[in-house]
């Protein structure tokens, strides 16, 4: 009780604008991570707007005046408190009503529901619109009362969420526990077997992957959830994200020949390069499929590695055999002691000895897997794909076009990772401490309820604006969009804005139709 009181004299005083700026940072801070103290302020508020409205307070303090002396006074005062009591109720009621017709027509986040329907006998892969793709066994998945599931398919929801429009639609804010976040898309994944939502069960995970929407660096991955007023808050789980490189893997190989062969009638054969795309592979996959590379940095959008033969020989004799200078040549002091090893690293390069033999110049054969740069790609000549080469085809073939196609994939899209709950998915980052600006906001017409939202116009950034004032980056550009509701009628309003120091906003409503939410929220 004692906290109570304490609650509703320090709301007031926020009210009256009594608070020093620390104290109304403090204030503003809790109302929007303390559910329980926001909900305590709305309360409060919507009493105090009763009373003004109904003109009580000065009724009470006449009938009090008149009555004072009077047997009749206990029984006014008491008839008193439970008309105000009652008005307070059904005014309340009105407000709550207002409130979730309101959010109802601004909440669209059911047009980006996809359905999918899979069966549960083998693993699930599955592709969203934008790029999202899941993978997961349905045998690691259970009810919410963690109870086996049955039945031979189940129901995919998945949201795509890649661009503040898409953020701003779906009323998914970009917050964690008021701290900005800067999005690089929002994801729900939602599945269900027999109308039941299923969970994952303890200790077992699901493979996702992400398109990328910015190119902002560290992004994070969060879970979220709504709270009991519609607003989503985000919560780190530690899980950073970086792009999933692209791979390229070039090899040696002999085609025919057909100018040697037509010129001398003999077949001829000419040394090429054979490129075959790897896909997205992750660091531990590439290092797992090609262990004896010689690799100098994996977080680049593709990786270009090249596989050829080189010959060791002995550092003391010279041969000057004139394919030396065509193959790659180490010298080495130990020649005599590489023959029944496996693998050797000389000049810090780690080659494969694949082959081992001795002819006059005493050489070994092995074969190095390196990284090369684009440029160096770019510089290797007669390069096939691995589709030509297995066809045997002698024209020389660089499909261009193609190696440009798997660079922009790998423009657009994370490393997959592993989950490990269901629901909504967010990549984030925290936004950067800013000087900032108090912005006041007042409302022109008196409406019941009232939702307005910030959007920042650099960053995928998605506010709302809790009380009648926010914060804001000084000279950043935002734009504000409110919406308010008096019973059925609908007002609206849409401004562009930047601020060079603390200001005032005039929120200047217009009366709507319903049917124009949808328009006044894209953004400009």
């Amino acid at each position: 009780m004692e906290n109570h009181i304490q609650n509703i004299e320090l709301i007031n005083n926020y009210l009256n604008k009594t608070l020093s700026g620390e104290e109304l940072k403090a204030f503003e801070n809790r109302l929007k991570v303390d559910e329980s103290f926001a909900k305590e302020f709305e309360t409060h508020v919507l009493f105090l707007e009763g009373l003004n409205r109904q003109q009580l307070k000065e009724e009470i303090k006449k009938v009090k005046q008149s009555y004072v002396k009077s047997k009749w006074f206990k029984y006014l005062v008491f008839t008193s408190g439970l008309v105000l009591a009652l008005l307070v109720i059904i005014y309340f009621n009105g407000f709550n009503s207002d409130k979730e017709y309101l959010k109802g027509k601004m909440n669209f986040e059911s047009e980006y529901i996809q359905n999918f329907k899979v069966d549960t006998d083998s693993i699930v892969e599955i592709v969203g619109e934008k790029g999202t793709v899941i993978r997961f066994n349905p045998k690691d998945l259970e009810t919410i009362s963690n109870k086996s599931f049955t039945g031979d398919s189940l129901s995919i929801e998945l949201i795509e969420l890649t661009t503040k429009q898409d953020l701003l639609l779906a009323n998914a804010q970009t917050v964690s526990d008021g701290k900005w976040l800067i999005s690089g898309g929002a994801f729900k994944i939602g599945i269900k077997a027999h109308g039941e939502f299923l969970i994952l069960k303890k200790d077992k995970i699901m493979n996702a992957t992400f398109p990328k929407s910015t190119n902002e660096p560290n992004m994070e991955l969060f879970y979220g959830k709504r709270d009991k007023r519609g607003m989503m808050n985000w919560k780190p789980i530690g899980d950073s994200l970086r792009l999933n490189p692209y791979v390229i893997l070039i090899e040696e190989g002999y085609v025919i020949d057909v100018e040697f062969t037509k010129l001398y009638g003999v077949d001829g054969f000419k040394e090429v390069y054979v490129c075959d795309t790897l896909g997205f592979l992750r660091t531990k996959d590439v290092k797992e499929r090609l262990p004896k590379g010689n690799f100098y940095n994996y977080n680049i959008d593709t990786l270009r590695i090249l596989k050829e033969r080189v010959k060791i020989i002995d550092d003391k004799y010279d041969c000057e055999w004139s394919w030396i200078d065509i193959i790659k040549t180490f010298k080495t002091k130990t020649l005599d002691s590489l023959y029944r090893k496996k693998e050797v690293v000389i000049d810090s390069v780690l080659i494969d000895l694949d082959i081992n033999f001795a002819s006059e110049c005493r050489e070994i054969w092995g074969e190095v897997t390196r990284q090369i740069s684009k440029r160096e790609h770019d510089t290797l000549r007669d390069v096939f794909s691995k589709v030509e080469y297995e066809k045997q085809r002698s024209k020389y073939y660089m499909d261009v076009e193609e190696i440009k196609r798997f660079d922009n994939i790998a423009d657009s899209i994370y490393q997959s990772i592993e989950i490990s709950k269901l629901g909504w998915i967010n990549i984030d980052k925290f936004a950067l401490d800013e000087e900032k600006v108090n912005v006041k906001l007042s409302i022109s017409i008196n409406t019941n309820f009232n939702e307005i939202r910030v959007i920042d116009k650099r960053n995928n950034t998605i506010l709302n604006v809790y009380g009648n004032q926010i914060d804001l980056p000084v000279n950043r550009s935002f734009q504000i969009i409110a919406f308010g509701v008096k019973g059925k009628d609908i007002y609206g309003f849409k401004k562009s804005v930047r601020f060079s120091k603390n200001g005032n906003l005039k929120v200047d409503y217009k009366k709507i139709d319903e049917s124009q939410i949808k328009s006044i929220l894209v953004i400009d």
